[in-house]
């Protein structure tokens, strides 16, 4: 086998390697846009619910509340309480974007990587 040929073998070889490590890398960032699609829609969820609870109170519509003076206190008590879970959705929101944000730069800056060695090679 001549020299040419075998270094032609071994090119093949590592490119074969880098498409199939660049293929499984593209897999896995859509893995994990999905799994932050997912996420995403749950917390949109979560809002719609609260702001179906948050909006007709502020509002100034009491009607779902009642009449009764004694549920005031537990009316603002549910409103407490969906605001919280509102921040605490709203921090898990900003963490799974900023989480996807880094895995996506991550893939580009190793696709980058190994298109410069495909080109220097």
């Amino acid at each position: 086998m001549s020299e040419t040929s075998m270094r032609r073998k071994e090119f093949s070889a590592i490119v074969e390697r880098w498409e199939r490590s660049v293929k499984d890398d593209q897999e896995e960032l859509e893995r994990a846009k999905q799994a932050e699609e997912k996420q995403l829609s749950e917390i949109g969820k979560e809002i719609k619910k609260m702001e179906d609870i948050v909006i007709p109170m502020s509002l100034g519509n009491m009607e779902d509340i009642g009449q009764d003076s004694n549920m005031l206190p537990e009316a603002v008590e549910k409103l407490d309480l969906a605001g919280e879970k509102l921040q605490e959705t709203n921090t898990e929101f900003e963490k799974a974007r900023a989480k996807t944000k880094k895995a996506q730069q991550a893939f580009e800056r190793v696709k980058q990587e190994r298109f410069d060695l495909y080109v220097l090679f």
